[in-house]
């Protein structure tokens, strides 16, 4: 794979593991991720208040966010955002998680990500995101396929921490290599297959909005 990444070192796949991780157990590493993602007004500085607030007072970053209104130092549109972004979390935390590509669907649509991507990466790179969610969905829908009836959330959680995201850095002389279609220009291959060269993916139908806009 020339010049890709990881499947779960991507942006869009470690925003949305993130919303999970809160959900299932309010991790602090991946509350510090998302909290303002997309945006919703909560700043660095907003975080550093809180974060300071739960060092004093020996508190998890989460008790902090649901204590919020009680911390002097935030400004009542601070308090506001934190009430916001909580609120979030817990309607997250009350749906059901057993129809899966529902919450998962869910969770995309209510923050609506799609929206907050088109501010933050290229036109070309839409429909990239959008499949890399969709595998995301179906890892998860496979795993509980595998496990039948006994599955949980953590334990997808659980079993993706297991996975490495160390880059395989051994060359292959006698191989196919995969490359998008703007890393292949200029480096002169005897042979280039276009895979999945159909309308409305190549050129994308995120360009073609782009120009018929």
């Amino acid at each position: 794979l020339y010049g890709g990444f990881k499947f779960y070192q991507r942006s869009e796949i470690k925003d949305i593991l993130a919303y999970l991780q809160v959900i299932n157990d309010h991790d602090e590493i991946s509350l510090l991720r998302i909290i303002n993602i997309p945006r919703r007004k909560i700043s660095d500085a907003t975080v550093k208040i809180l974060l300071d607030h739960s060092v004093k007072y020996n508190l998890k970053l989460w008790e902090s966010l649901v204590k919020a209104d009680q911390i002097d130092e935030l400004t009542t549109a601070q308090k506001n955002a934190i009430k916001q972004f909580v609120q979030l979390i817990e309607l997250f935390k009350n749906q059901d998680q057993e129809d899966i590509a529902t919450f998962f669907d869910f969770i995309v649509d209510t923050i609506k990500y799609y929206d907050y991507a088109k501010t933050v990466h290229s036109v070309d790179k839409l429909e990239i995101i959008e499949r890399n969610l969709d595998e995301l969905k179906n890892s998860i829908l496979n795993f509980k396929a595998r496990r039948a009836n006994k599955w949980s959330l953590n334990d997808y959680l659980n079993e993706i921490a297991l996975f490495t995201s160390l880059d395989d850095k051994k060359k292959h002389d006698n191989a196919v290599t995969l490359m998008t279609i703007h890393a292949a220009k200029g480096l002169e291959f005897s042979y280039v297959f276009l895979v999945n060269f159909n309308d409305g993916v190549f050129p994308s139908k995120y360009s073609l909005s782009e120009h018929n806009g």
